[in-house]
């Protein structure tokens, strides 16, 4: 049997985007550098605890993207594609959990970020969430 661990980004937290302006969007970093050198798979988990988006067009959406800190060049930030994906939108409510399996050979590191995107015209838009990664050696 091969062990793993939860890895929490979030823990239950609120935002509010209703201030974003129409077809606009926010991203906002949750984890900068994420150590999963001795892990073969991941998972990315979104738990939706509320959430209120009065626009089929407007969406959150959190994204794990491979990175790789230099001790060598620390001032470059290095980051390569996303290898996974979650998308809230205003079909979801609270208590579902959206499963994200990482793509195979993830690298060493992650990043784990959101990027909230207000649909047109400009509405409500909150949601309390919490972000963890499902690790396995």
């Amino acid at each position: 049997m091969r062990g793993g661990i939860r890895f929490p980004i979030i823990a239950k937290e609120s935002y509010i985007f209703s201030s974003l302006t129409a077809g606009n969007s926010q991203t906002i970093v949750l984890a900068k550098t994420v150590n999963c050198e001795a892990y073969r798979e991941a998972t990315l988990m979104t738990r939706l605890h509320f959430v209120s988006i009065a626009q089929a067009s407007a969406s959150l959406v959190i994204k794990a993207r491979t990175t790789h800190p230099s001790v060598e060049d620390p001032f470059n930030d290095y980051v390569g594609p996303d290898v996974a994906t979650s998308t809230i939108t205003n079909s979801l409510g609270a208590g579902a959990i959206i499963r994200s399996p990482l793509s195979s050979n993830f690298g060493s590191f992650l990043r784990i970020y959101m990027i909230a995107n207000q649909g047109t015209p400009t509405g409500v838009f909150s949601v309390t969430i919490s972000v963890l990664l499902s690790l396995k050696e």
